[in-house]
């Protein structure tokens, strides 16, 4: 875990990164428009969930596996499959995302119901923070992380990353039309903020510094000529996780009509060279987010994950 912080200590906007993949002959789990499943390092799939309705969010744990449920959130054990943990309130708010939180407790981000809870493991509601008026609607927000100041980022499907306190109060926002929907945000060590942003002429990732700079990005224009369908090789940017070796690794839905068209995952240098990506739509029709596993077959930490 120390070794994986050290490497993003200074965000993904470093001077030292890898031409290499990190990905190439390793496992990893993904969260598909259908099933969780685990992809093994020759590319096969080896094990998959009973269906599941909507794409969504994924941790892999050295013994369980949490995910969304698209109105509910469950962690089973990685070896027997066994339910350790579930929550499904009967007004189906529509969840998206969910996070393990270093006391055990489950952060969840109630769509519909515009409203972030954590939730002891025996599920008693240890805070309700009220992001606006419910029913908020289908696209009001999409990924939550808790950050390490104890406030919560939130992606909001019209345009908006918001930051907020526990009261439900905006500590900080980034709008910018020009980058289109915001999916995922992570709160990086420096201080800075990675997100994602879709789709197609406007799919991207990008760090922004705290006065709202952008101080990196990656975008369609910078992957052309490499080989991927143009002019959209990334669709639709839902997750992404930092790698040991300082790469990217990005999780593009390829749904609203691109099905088969383009890579489920991408594998991006800092410079922004494609050195891995993953494309079985056979297998897949669309993949929302991954959690890859190191060279031992044991998770990457959950701290540089999505």
């Amino acid at each position: 875990m120390k070794k994986i912080i050290t490497l993003v200590a200074l965000g993904f906007l470093t001077s030292a990164y890898a031409q290499s993949s990190y990905m190439k002959g390793k496992a990893f789990y993904v969260f598909s428009d259908g099933y969780i499943a685990k992809v093994e390092a020759d590319g096969k799939v080896s094990w998959k969930t009973q269906p599941i309705k909507q794409v969504g969010d994924i941790w892999v744990f050295k013994n369980s596996i949490l995910y969304t449920t698209f109105n509910g959130i469950k962690e089973i054990s990685r070896d027997t499959h066994a339910e350790c943990f579930s929550y499904q309130p009967p007004e189906k708010p529509e969840i998206y995302s969910t996070q393990k939180l270093d006391n055990g407790n489950y952060l969840v981000a109630e769509c519909s119901a515009a409203r972030l809870l954590e939730l002891k493991p025996d599920k008693t509601i240890a805070k309700e923070i009220k992001l606006g008026k419910a029913p908020a609607g289908h696209g009001f927000m999409r990924g939550a992380r808790k950050t390490p100041q104890g406030t919560y980022l939130v992606g909001h499907m019209g345009g908006k990353l918001k930051e907020y306190n526990d009261k439900g109060e905006v500590v900080w926002f980034f709008n910018d039309p020009s980058m289109g929907a915001i999916y995922q945000a992570v709160r990086l060590k420096n201080g800075n903020t990675l997100a994602a942003f879709g789709e197609n002429d406007k799919a991207a990732v990008a760090e922004i510094a705290p006065d709202k700079t952008i101080v990196w990005s990656v975008k369609n224009a910078d992957l052309l000529g490499q080989g991927q369908p143009e002019p959209h090789p990334l669709k639709f940017c839902t997750g992404f996780f930092l790698l040991p070796n300082g790469n990217l690794l990005i999780s593009s839905w390829i749904g609203h009509g691109h099905l088969g068209k383009s890579p489920h995952l991408f594998e991006i240098t800092r410079d922004k060279k494609i050195v891995w990506s993953y494309a079985d739509h056979a297998a897949f029709k669309t993949i929302s987010s991954v959690h890859p596993l190191d060279e031992k077959g044991e998770p990457l930490a959950p701290t540089c994950v999505h």
